[in-house]
């Protein structure tokens, strides 16, 4: 695999910058939303956690084990400001310096027909474009979208839960890697945001995210090049400041095998606080990408997986 020492430090500052992060509504119900109210991104507070690894990757609680709510926002000190229009549509990342280890045939930009995603034939497919991970409110996709040469999506749902797979080549290896460090950067420059109704009623979302180990991933002997989770929850406050709810949506898990791109998402409503809920998620869609490796491994540099 190439050698991307330097990436992987840079993400791992962002990852250990990120505080309990969350946001549980979908997009699209987010932009509506939007539609109406002020979103402001909310300058993070100072709050006394302890970070636990839940299976293979970490989620901060408080002492007694529950996700940390944000400050009252009828005392909390913090300070919010207007998202920008770059929150909303992050800037594109530079693109990386990776070795060219193209395979000897070049790379793979269109999904064979043979490819199938793995709910494939058991989920519907999905004739959406945009990637399911969007951190920031209103945000409208990445400007490395533009850079996909083919795209599929299946998911299922049912009363308050999603399920989603979605897969993107890209012209090459080094586009595929701008992909996911967008998707990174979003995070961090999203983790804490503050949404705000008509109605005085205030909502915070928060994100965080973990790189992949290695072990929770790897399938004897495949790999993928890069590998993190994400998740999210919210923290509801009335006109008087009294929390009203608290909780998680949204738990994805992406990996990046050459020049493509995976994502598995399961959405809906869990609080992460619970009591090995963030460790089931992440165990079973770790476990459906270990999976799925041999088959992402047809997008492989030539060093394979």
């Amino acid at each position: 695999m190439p050698d991307r020492d330097g990436l992987n430090e840079k993400l791992e500052r962002l990852a250990a910058e990120v505080t309990p992060r969350a946001r549980l509504l979908p997009a699209a119900e987010l932009r509506r939303r939007a539609d109406r109210r002020r979103a402001t991104t909310v300058v993070a507070a100072s709050l006394a956690t302890v970070g636990v690894v839940l299976g293979a990757w970490g989620v901060t609680v408080d002492g007694e084990g529950r996700a940390v709510a944000p400050a009252d926002p009828s005392t909390s000190t913090t300070t919010a400001a207007t998202t920008s229009p770059e929150s909303a549509n992050p800037t594109e990342s530079a693109p990386t310096s990776l070795p060219d280890k193209s395979p000897r045939g070049g790379w793979i930009t269109t999904l064979p027909a043979a490819f199938v995603l793995p709910h494939e034939h058991v989920w519907d497919a999905d004739e959406s474009s945009g990637w399911r991970l969007l951190p920031c409110l209103d945000q409208q996709g990445y400007p490395s979208d533009r850079r996909r040469t083919d795209w599929r999506e299946v998911s299922t749902s049912e009363p308050e839960a999603t399920w989603a797979e979605q897969i993107a080549v890209f012209e090459s290896a080094a586009d595929a890697e701008v992909a996911l460090a967008d998707m990174r950067q979003a995070l961090a420059d999203c983790a804490e945001q503050r949404d705000e109704a008509e109605n005085g009623d205030v909502y915070e979302y928060f994100w965080e995210a973990k790189d992949s180990d290695g072990d929770a991933v790897e399938a004897g002997q495949d790999a993928p090049d890069q590998a993190f989770q994400a998740w999210n929850w919210y923290r509801m406050y009335d006109q008087n400041g009294n929390e009203t709810a608290r909780l998680g949506g949204e738990y994805f898990t992406l990996a990046r095998v050459g020049n493509a791109v995976f994502l598995t998402m399961d959405s809906g409503e869990s609080d992460w606080g619970e009591p090995g809920a963030a460790e089931r998620s992440s165990a079973t869609e770790a476990k459906t990408l270990r999976g799925f490796l041999p088959k992402l491994c047809t997008f492989a540099d030539r060093d394979g997986c």
